[in-house]
């Protein structure tokens, strides 16, 4: 039985220097920088652009839970962990977790660079996307060989300079790209569209993999230009008062309230089968596969579960149409098992529905340090949706799936002292 879990989605937080040290001087005044006042601590990004660590998910994973609130999130520095942006920390972070290797999204430049791509000045855009490409590869993957797994952002606004940033990134070591899962929402062409083609192109030449995490259609971290956002937001928490919440996400108070029926992070967990099943569905419906049959496609932190039944319904309408025009070629079931995978946190029906998904198509994650991480028991969570099948089916859904789907060698586990 594996001992030790590779984990397809996980995050960071970048730290403060990862622009500032990187970008040309004239754009030091422009680009992300962090700032200390007296109005709290937050991100500066072009003119007026706040964007608290509130805004960003972290999480206090490596707090213990009974100290910490549900969805606790850090609103100065000094409360972040050090898992959260230094390497060295977050494999210690990894090793007691049984996490063997990591794909990590970043944070608060969007899960696929969604500040950047909504950026005014597209030159300091694609400045800072490559910024994050240096540091992440560079600095956070070179630092232990064989413990991450190496992923690169691309600007969304230009095919071509898509396909030379994929290129340059693949250079230097990245497995795979952080792409939107709804492009069309944030103002850029779907999927179907031929602006993808150059970057669809390299990616099926290099076999390697385009990763859609969950929420990336959306606007990642809403900007607010009022200097107290930090101020209000950390009332707001202590006053379990919603208001600051629900400006954010562009609803009423009163609309917040009634989502609260359901437990704070509940909702958003189910946004994968909605989500989700949107995109594949327009991955399905396009001939990317078909044009590039060597394109890897994986659907992070959707979940699994939905997956039989968009596929089963794909399928039978699919049939049903063939009758009234025949065609030859996959069907939708058969497209996704060659080129899509999905992946799991703590599914129990995992086990039920492996027949049904494929058990070359899933994989795992840790989602740390985000609120719906397991840390420090992943592993047995994972265990607890594998339990009954096969030891070679086990292996592929905890760590072989990954190796092959990124094309990644991993270290050896680390002898860790019990």
């Amino acid at each position: 039985m594996d001992e030790w879990i590779i984990s397809v989605d996980d995050h960071l937080i970048e730290p403060p220097n990862v622009w500032t040290d990187r970008l040309p001087a004239k754009y030091r005044d422009t680009g992300p920088r962090w700032v200390s006042d007296e109005h709290g601590e937050s991100w500066l990004f072009e003119e007026t652009r706040r964007i608290p660590l509130d805004a960003m998910g972290t999480g206090g994973a490596i707090w213990p839970k009974e100290n910490r609130p549900q969805m606790f999130t850090p609103l100065s520095w000094s409360e972040v962990a050090p898992a959260c942006y230094d390497p060295k920390a977050r494999v210690e972070a990894m090793n007691t977790d049984r996490e063997l290797a990591a794909l990590c999204f970043p944070n608060m430049a969007g899960f696929a660079g969604s500040l950047f791509q909504r950026a005014k000045d597209k030159d300091l855009a694609l400045l800072c996307i490559q910024a994050y490409n240096d540091w992440y590869l560079d600095e956070w993957v070179a630092a232990y060989p064989g413990r991450f797994i190496g992923m690169g952002l691309v600007p969304f606004w230009d095919g071509d300079l898509a396909a030379a940033e994929a290129e340059r990134v693949i250079e230097k070591g990245a497995r795979a790209l952080s792409i939107s899962q709804a492009p069309h929402k944030i103002g850029f062409p779907s999927v179907t569209d031929p602006h993808w083609d150059p970057l669809l192109s390299v990616m099926n030449d290099a076999r390697l993999s385009l990763c859609m995490h969950l929420g990336s259609g959306m606007s990642a971290v809403e900007e607010d230009s009022s200097a107290d956002w930090t101020t209000r937001m950390r009332d707001a928490i202590k006053n379990n008062d919603l208001s600051e919440v629900a400006k954010r996400a562009g609803i009423s108070t009163e609309e917040m309230n009634r989502k609260r029926k359901m437990l704070p992070g509940t909702s958003t967990s189910l946004l994968g089968a909605r989500m989700g099943s949107a995109s594949l569905t327009d991955w399905l419906e396009s001939d990317n596969f078909e044009r590039y049959p060597n394109l890897k496609l994986v659907l992070s932190e959707n979940g699994v579960g939905w997956i039989p039944s968009v596929l089963s319904l794909a399928d039978w309408t699919e049939t049903l149409n063939r009758t009234a025009e025949p065609k030859e070629g996959p069907l939708p079931s058969d497209i996704f098992r060659e080129h899509i995978f999905g992946c799991f946190i703590h599914e129990p029906i995992t086990s039920k529905l492996i027949d049904e998904i494929g058990a070359d198509n899933i994989m795992v994650e840790t989602d740390f340090p985000h609120t719906a991480t397991n840390w420090p028991h992943s592993l047995d969570r994972v265990r607890e949706c594998v339990a009954g099948l096969p030891a070679d089916v086990q292996h592929k859904i905890i760590r072989g799936n990954a190796e092959r789907v990124f094309d990644f060698v991993p270290s050896e586990p680390p002898a860790l002292v019990a």
